[in-house]
């Protein structure tokens, strides 16, 4: 397996090579030509392959430059429309509670 993964091993991690943006996209074609070797497959469609300031996951906008993460709306809308079930007073079955939980700790 350290025969495998030696040619990876560069003292850190691919996106801490932004800088410059050269040295990254050789970094990245030289992983992924190293995967495709061995055999493995990329899925290009799921993967960012080049650095980028902004990326949205999980239906938050991260934006790296100025340190800020952003709901998106779909997701905005996902959590006020939970809350919207939420009456002073009123009771809801657990499973509601547990969807807002499980909202409020994805944003």
């Amino acid at each position: 397996m350290d025969a495998i993964l030696a040619p990876l091993r560069f003292g850190g991690y691919l996106d801490d090579l932004a800088y410059p943006r050269r040295v990254s996209s050789t970094s990245t074609q030289f992983i992924t030509n190293h995967l495709h070797r061995l055999d493995l497959k990329v899925n290009e469609a799921e993967s960012q392959l080049a650095p980028a300031w902004i990326v949205t996951y999980l239906g938050v906008r991260l934006d790296s430059e100025l340190m800020l993460a952003t709901l998106l709306e779909d997701r905005v809308g996902s959590v006020t429309s939970c809350l919207e079930l939420f009456h002073l007073g009123g009771t809801l079955p657990v499973v509601v509670f547990q969807r807002l939980v499980g909202l409020m700790a994805a944003a």
